[in-house]
């Protein structure tokens, strides 16, 4: 799912945030050659204020996590957690909620049986974006991001940028639980619908 979203992102950041897409430019889009998807069975997060060297207690599940070029998500992850977790990687670790719903919609346009002729129709009119310029190279890796599973008995936190309150920066850490099994799943286009859990 990933890799086939990855151009109408770049569309996105290309019409509505040329200094985001000029940065990554400059990087040879690094990043985003970089993407690995790693699946675990659970995610759980916290929170941790750094500068005061304190964490709380409560732990929340969530279904996707963004960690450097490290997509992490469980089997029950839906395309709009990802979406989100997926636009940290162009806005400094903070989610772009309206990337993720440009994303989301294009992808249930396509999954509504809308052809890449209607969808890049409904980018120009619709959404008022430009057509890339021709020397632009379109984000469409050679392979698709990698695709991991991590064993059950491994466990390991992930630490993610969150933005914090009382003029802290706050940060969520995220560990996986062990579980009997890990499968990772042959298509991420045919992975289940829930509803989004914000963290």
């Amino acid at each position: 799912m990933l890799d086939w979203v990855l151009p109408f992102a770049q569309y996105y950041l290309y019409n509505l945030h040329p200094d985001k897409y000029s940065q990554l430019n400059q990087l040879n889009f690094a990043e985003i050659q970089q993407l690995t998807i790693v699946e675990v069975e659970k995610l759980f997060c916290y929170n941790v204020i750094k500068k005061l060297d304190c964490a709380s207690k409560k732990r929340n599940e969530c279904s996707s996590l963004l960690q450097g070029s490290i997509l992490y998500a469980t089997p029950s992850s839906d395309s709009h957690s990802m979406f989100m977790e997926l636009s940290r990687l162009f806005f400094d670790g903070v989610p772009n909620i309206h990337l993720a719903n440009f994303l989301h919609m294009i992808t249930v346009m396509a999954e509504s049986g809308s052809t890449d002729e209607q969808i890049e129709l409904f980018i120009l009119k619709s959404q008022n974006m430009a057509k890339l310029p021709e020397e632009e190279c379109v984000w469409c890796p050679s392979s698709p991001p990698s695709l991991q599973h991590k064993r059950a008995e491994d466990e390991f936190l992930v630490e993610s940028f969150t933005p914090g309150n009382i003029n802290e920066q706050s940060y969520s850490k995220f560990i996986k639980m062990p579980t009997e099994s890990s499968k990772a799943p042959l298509n991420w286009k045919a992975s289940s619908d829930v509803a989004y859990n914000q963290s």
